[in-house]
């Protein structure tokens, strides 16, 4: 009769793990599925696929418009400063990190450099210790770039704490114009985030 209920036991935990085991897996496969979709968006002549479920923010200076309170209007430093910036992307359960492409002119007729500069005066002026920590020449897919790593903090209201951003501008020339894939990331390193970054990199292109 013991050796019955052992055996029993036995099985029933068995059968427990296995059942565990088989729901993480399907948790982990129903998560890289997600997270693997994406979503075309068309902004200023520039596309790009976005990760499903993302909020994108389209930036027009022209407008006049206030950045909203609502969290899944997430406000960007260069929101209403910058007319080379057009879009903002982040997924409003991980804020922490968000994507952007900006427009300049330029492109094949200029160097990486020259147009870094011009980006970095220009966000000097309006960020708060903004600082370039790295410049170097990349491939990315076939394509020649330029990689540019940044930090600058954020001071917040007046009732909440700075935050240091770390980030990373991909440049790239198409024509006349020069495209800038941005990479920001709130306490934390863009290391920790460019496998799926450079993804999104791949699928941005400045439109016919």
């Amino acid at each position: 009769m013991t050796a019955t209920f052992e055996q029993t036991r036995r099985q029933a935990s068995t059968l427990t793990t296995v059942i565990t085991i088989l729901a993480l897996l399907l948790g982990w496969g129903l998560k890289m599925y997600v997270e693997g979709q994406t979503r075309p968006v068309s902004v200023r002549g520039i596309t790009a696929e976005v990760p499903a479920g993302w909020i994108v923010r389209e930036n027009d200076p022209a407008s006049g418009v206030t950045p909203s309170d609502d969290p899944f209007q997430m406000d960007h430093p260069d929101s209403g400063t910058s007319p080379n910036l057009v879009f903002t992307a982040w997924n409003p359960l991980h804020p922490e990190r968000h994507y952007s492409v900006s427009l300049y002119p330029g492109g094949e007729n200029t160097t990486f450099p020259a147009t870094a500069s011009v980006r970095t005066l220009n966000r000097g002026s309006t960020l708060k210790l903004y600082r370039i920590l790295e410049e170097t020449p990349i491939l990315v897919n076939g394509r020649d770039g330029y990689k540019v790593t940044f930090a600058y903090v954020d001071p917040g209201d007046a009732s909440e704490v700075p935050t240091v951003l770390q980030g990373v501008d991909y440049y790239f020339a198409e024509g006349e114009q020069t495209f800038v894939v941005t990479l920001e990331v709130d306490n934390g390193t863009p290391a920790d985030h460019l496998t799926t970054f450079l993804q999104f990199v791949e699928t941005v292109e400045i439109g016919e």
